[in-house]
């Protein structure tokens, strides 16, 4: 599998057509105007092809740089991600998109820098019981109140009125994207605490809602090959992204 590193406007008319073939075959009601609106507006796209060239999967995210108090913190947004499911489970994505991270962080290493993660499907939510040792939101937890108050500023900033800090929801009044109808399968996982606390917390999530979700990006709070693949790119600071 080849991976790519590119930036938005490095991306031609075919690869864009490619991409957007891809994440439609997954998610139902998103526009095409859509879709070019929040690719633009990322820093960085991670594309995966085959020996074949076909492409596999990508991943977008943007960096941003905002006031905490005194202190400045930096944040990783992710944007539209998808991976062909026949390719589900070995985490070539996510091995690359840890990678990366890792590299950004080395940009300003003493910076603390945290993940703001959409969600709208259990499987994406489980992305963060996987990897990081402390995230946010969790029911069985009381909320971390710095954690929360990140999380807040940045998606406020971003949503406006469509954000309710009280549930971490952002609920538009039309759907931007939703799972397709073949992956709205949540209720049928119930018998998984992972799931349940994901139904609890964003319970319409079929419609398109999503849930604001923060993690500290840093080698302390991963675990897993994510904890291996950011130490790897925050130690390489090599290529054209770190």
């Amino acid at each position: 599998m080849d991976e790519e590193l590119l930036a938005p406007d490095e991306l031609g008319a075919q690869v864009r057509d490619e991409m957007y073939g891809l994440f439609t075959a997954y998610y139902d009601a998103v526009l095409r105007t859509t879709f070019e609106e929040d690719l633009s507006n990322k820093d960085h796209v991670i594309l995966l092809r085959g020996a074949d060239r076909r492409l596999l999967g990508f991943s977008t995210l943007s960096v941003h740089e905002m006031g905490n108090g005194a202190q400045r913190v930096r944040y990783v947004y992710s944007g539209d991600s998808v991976m062909d499911s026949d390719y589900w489970g070995p985490g070539h994505l996510l091995k690359s998109w840890f990678r990366l991270v890792g590299s950004i962080k080395a940009q300003q290493p003493e910076t603390e820098l945290y993940w703001l993660l959409l969600v709208m499907g259990h499987r994406t939510y489980r992305i963060l019981a996987d990897f990081f040792n402390h995230y946010a939101p969790r029911p069985a937890e009381q909320p971390d109140p710095v954690l929360m108050a990140l999380r807040n500023q940045f998606v406020r900033m971003k949503f406006g009125d469509y954000f309710d800090p009280s549930t971490g929801l952002i609920t538009f009044p039309e759907s931007r994207g939703q799972l397709a109808a073949h992956l709205q399968d949540a209720h049928d996982f119930l018998n998984r605490p992972l799931v349940r606390d994901f139904v609890k917390l964003n319970p319409h999530h079929s419609h398109g809602v999503e849930l604001a979700c923060i993690a500290e990006l840093s080698e302390a709070n991963l675990k897993s090959y994510g904890k291996i693949e950011f130490g790897r790119g925050l130690r390489e600071r090599s290529g054209r992204l770190a």
